[in-house]
């Protein structure tokens, strides 16, 4: 993970929080804070992150090489418009979340790696 990659206020939905996800074979990493991580797998992802995930999805999107994500443009959708209020793919394994604050504050409280449960 990056350390340079923690949740960042919305631009205008101010209740919400543009969340990076990591992608890893079949494990997903959720940066819920500074340097604070939650590990999933496709079973056990939060249903909201399941939701969003299938939303971001819908749309096509030409995924860049690792080497082209920065810090800075990864809280930009660069995928489409209709998914501001969504999250977006900004790589094949990099995507960001837009979660409301009650959601993360759940995800913060919850068990940090669940990959191990089924």
């Amino acid at each position: 993970m990056n350390e340079n990659y923690v949740p960042m206020m919305h631009s205008y939905l101010f209740d919400s929080l543009r969340v990076p996800m990591f992608i890893e074979g079949d494990e997903y990493c959720i940066c819920v804070g500074k340097g604070e991580y939650r590990y999933y797998t496709k079973d056990t992802l939060p249903d909201r992150v399941k939701a969003l995930f299938s939303m971001i999805h819908t749309i096509p999107f030409n995924d860049r090489q690792p080497w082209e994500v920065t810090p800075i443009d990864v809280y930009i959708n660069n995928q489409d418009a209709r998914l501001n209020e969504t999250g977006w793919r900004v790589s094949d394994s990099v995507y960001i979340l837009v979660l409301d604050n009650s959601t993360l504050q759940e995800m913060k409280g919850g068990e940090h790696d669940t990959r191990r449960q089924s």
